[in-house]
């Protein structure tokens, strides 16, 4: 969820709220775990934020539309999410409701951009920081230097033993 608020941009979040995001990304990658995910290929993990950034860029490209012909409404994609059991809802409210993950999205949002890049590249989505330097345009040895400090700051934050791998 931490991850869904940091990821949607301003625009599209009057569109969905983190916790509708985060709630299509798990069903979406349940109904479609046994056809796409190759353990050799990728970890679970790996595969989770795939799935999750094509999500993303559905959204992204939703909200581009719909800037284009604001009359024409919410897509049908998004409007399955009212027939998602009680259960389901229920878990997630209860998940955006803890505080922790509040705290830690917000202080993540006071980070300079390229922290929180690294931050999303390395501490969420897995990447290595060859690819985050990639990505930010950087060489690896700052993005190493970058990310040892952040990991320094990130540890002191009782969310992050949870919500991130360090």
């Amino acid at each position: 969820m931490a991850w869904a608020g940091l990821r949607i941009p301003g625009k599209a979040r009057r569109r969905v709220s983190a916790e509708d995001l985060a709630q299509e990304v798990w069903l979406r990658a349940v109904r479609i775990y046994e056809q796409s995910f190759d353990p050799s290929r990728s970890s679970p993990r790996a595969w989770l934020f795939a799935v999750a950034k094509n999500i993303l860029l559905e959204l992204q490209r939703v909200t581009m539309r719909d800037r284009e012909h604001p009359a024409e409404g919410r897509t049908s994609r998004y409007q399955h999410l009212a027939e998602v059991p009680a259960d389901v809802t229920s878990t997630t409210s209860r998940v955006s409701r803890d505080e922790g993950v509040r705290n830690f999205v917000a202080r993540v949002e006071a980070m300079a951009e390229d922290d929180r890049k690294l931050l999303l590249y390395c501490g969420m989505e897995g990447l290595t920081l060859r690819e985050a330097a990639e990505r930010l345009g950087i060489e690896h040895e700052a993005a190493g230097k970058r990310w040892q400090r952040l990991r320094t700051v990130l540890l002191q934050w009782p969310a992050c033993r949870n919500l991130m791998a360090l």
